[in-house]
């Protein structure tokens, strides 16, 4: 069984990825620290030997966990997307946890007129994030991590390139940025999805300033309650989700929350007068 288990792994990429994904192993026989693979769907992404680089694009290109498309709550972001290009305005997608870029290139691709803006803390992830997207002009890099407020953290678990660990730190050399701080420095850009991805520090995240969820049209997170069990670091996004009118979808290791009525939207329509005086309108 542990024999035919690499064999049907290996199966599935080809389907899903390519040939040329499995031919990675060569590089890991030659010793090559480095190996450049055309990924179905992605185009050519580099990934390190001996990382968990590959199963990061297993994730996004042939498990395709960001992939709600089947739904009516992407269609309803679509629309969001397609209101924004119409009124003049840029949408704003951020990869908050962007590792090797893999997520960057599939908002990339979904949505082609979009600015994505990726942040990530650990310096070897941000080197290959910015290797694998240089090609895309509308997407940004930032090395630093996400936080309710400003500050700065170490870093912990740099072993394991998927699962650096943010830690705050007055003494830790790399900056914390918030999503609105980066909204604005975005100008015109309109806040269109935000993906979050960061090893249970959404718990700090969620405990500053939630206004921009009144904004954005979608939210992508992975809840890490099972990886830091008794710190419960999904407390504050469970919180900040509830008290906003989403829908929710399961996809993978995702949470997905889509605005019931997107408010870009929403600011497009006429405003609705009450039938009787005294009552509000919602």
């Amino acid at each position: 069984m542990k024999l035919i288990r690499p064999v049907v792994e290996q199966i599935r990429d080809v389907s899903g990825l390519g040939l040329f994904f499995p031919l990675r192993h060569v590089s890991d026989l030659v010793g090559r620290p480095m190996f450049q693979a055309r990924v179905r769907g992605a185009g050519r992404i580099a990934m390190r030997r001996n990382s968990t680089d590959a199963d990061v694009v297993r994730q996004v290109f042939r498990k395709r966990e960001y992939d709600f498309s089947g739904t009516a709550q992407y269609r309803a972001v679509c629309t969001a997307y397609g209101a924004m290009l119409e009124a003049g305005e840029t949408p704003l997608i951020l990869d908050i946890g962007a590792n090797i870029g893999a997520s960057a290139i599939w908002f990339a691709r979904a949505f082609p007129r979009a600015r994505i803006v990726t942040v990530e803390p650990d310096p070897g992830n941000a080197a290959m994030c910015r290797r694998n997207t240089a090609r895309l002009p509308n997407v940004k890099n930032l090395q630093a991590a996400i936080g309710g407020a400003p500050g700065s953290v170490s870093l912990a678990n740099q072993t394991d390139a998927w699962a650096v660990q943010t830690i705050r730190d007055a003494a830790g050399t790399v900056p914390v940025v918030t999503i609105p701080s980066i909204v604005q420095a975005e100008g015109k850009a309109r806040l269109l999805m935000v993906k979050i991805d960061i090893e249970g520090f959404e718990a700090d995240l969620f405990d500053g300033d939630c206004d921009w969820l009144n904004d954005v049209h979608a939210v992508l997170i992975e809840p890490h309650d099972w990886m830091l069990p008794g710190r419960h670091t999904s407390r504050g996004f469970q919180r900040a989700m509830a008290a906003h009118e989403f829908e929710m979808l399961v996809s993978g290791e995702n949470l997905i929350y889509v605005a019931c009525e997107p408010p870009s939207l929403r600011s497009l329509r006429p405003p609705v007068l009450p039938r009787q005086a005294g009552i509000p309108v919602l």
